[in-house]
């Protein structure tokens, strides 16, 4: 009977010791992954977020709100590489696992992982699953008091609006949005810039005459007040000024334009590298304006460069190429490089009037 005993609590010992050194294994990584996300290393935060996992996979750990939080953490890990096709299946584990398991207390709000699912459904062209998403997780109407969360998510739908072109929605939840920031948070919130900026988008899209400098007006407020909030170089005020130098192409103030977009441009180089898709996609506002200004000698560089990494990130057969090419055959026939152009057209596909 002694030895009985003492079998079974050597056992127990064992098992104890496993469960708390997988838990000890869990928390040590997680932290290591904060670590790693605070210094941007996400290359580090991923390769630590997948021996997260697989503690789960080797049944060393089992918890699943845990599992929850280490597929989502692998999801954002991907994300801000803009590795755009694994954030969505991280995202999407996470949130089914979480349906299916978690019941009524998610170890994440579900509204948060809905919102981050539907901007990488979005960001794949997948509207309709981005649609079927959100109208099955948001609320029709905000919570009371402010819900960063559900915020975020609803700035999703407007942006899933814009993409279906249903622009008089996206307006409508647009003002909306605002008029919920402005009652419920300080006025030099980043949150009531963000809302400026969708609602000035909104606009934008639907009337690039007439209404345009009602959303120029927007975006310039977007932007004054994200500067005061951070400052000049800050990565989200470089995405309004981008979007306010677009604007003011549209009303042909090409000077003011060009100093907005070139600012964009060196703070998404600075702060994200010359590769990254947002800082080509600026480089691309930036070749098109010179292509307007008719100087064709300058666009040509910028507009290869975004060729190619357009196609190095989405793929040759993207739809982001689209533009970008036609802008890019245009400037070598301006030039006269016909035979360049054509060589460009072959290779692509393209059908160009000319």
């Amino acid at each position: 009977m002694i030895t009985l005993v003492k079998l079974a609590v050597v056992i127990f010992l064992l098992i104890s010791s496993y469960t708390c050194h997988a838990t000890d294994a869990w928390a040590t990584l997680n932290a290591q992954i904060n670590s790693a996300m605070k210094a941007n290393d996400y290359v580090q935060a991923e390769r630590l977020a997948i021996q997260a996992l697989q503690l789960f996979e080797s049944g060393q750990e089992t918890n699943i709100h845990k599992q929850v939080y280490s597929l989502y953490t692998l999801g954002k890990a991907y994300r801000v590489q803009n590795k755009i096709t694994p954030a969505e299946d991280y995202f999407k584990k996470a949130y089914e696992t979480s349906l299916r398991s978690e019941g009524d207390k998610p170890s994440i709000p579900r509204v948060r992982m809905c919102g981050d699912l539907a901007e990488m459904l979005l960001d794949n062209s997948k509207a309709d699953e981005a649609d079927t998403l959100l109208h099955s997780c948001l609320p029709k109407k905000p919570p009371q008091s402010f819900d960063k969360n559900d915020y975020e998510t609803r700035n999703e739908l407007i942006r899933l609006l814009q993409f279906q072109r249903k622009l008089d929605d996206a307006e409508t939840i647009a003002r909306d949005q605002l008029k919920y920031v402005k009652r419920a948070l300080p006025p030099d919130s980043s949150e009531i810039a963000e809302s400026l900026n969708a609602l000035s988008l909104s606009i934008q899209m639907q009337d690039m005459g007439r209404r345009l400098a009602e959303a120029t007006d927007y975006m310039q407020q977007a932007l004054a007040i994200c500067v005061k909030a951070y400052d000049e170089n800050n990565l989200e005020c470089a995405t309004f000024e981008d979007n306010l130098g677009e604007q003011l192409v549209g009303e042909n103030k090409y000077d003011d334009a060009e100093k907005h977009i070139k600012h964009a441009f060196q703070v998404r180089t600075l702060k994200l590298g010359e590769n990254h898709p947002y800082t080509s996609s600026t480089a691309f506002n930036l070749g098109r304006l010179y292509f307007l200004q008719e100087r064709y000698e300058e666009a040509v560089p910028i507009l290869k460069k975004v060729v190619a990494n357009f196609k190095a990130t989405y793929g040759a057969n993207s739809t982001y190429l689209e533009d970008v090419q036609h802008y890019l055959v245009s400037s070598l026939r301006k030039l006269g490089k016909n035979q360049e152009a054509r060589r460009i057209e072959r290779e692509n596909g393209m059908w160009v009037v000319h």
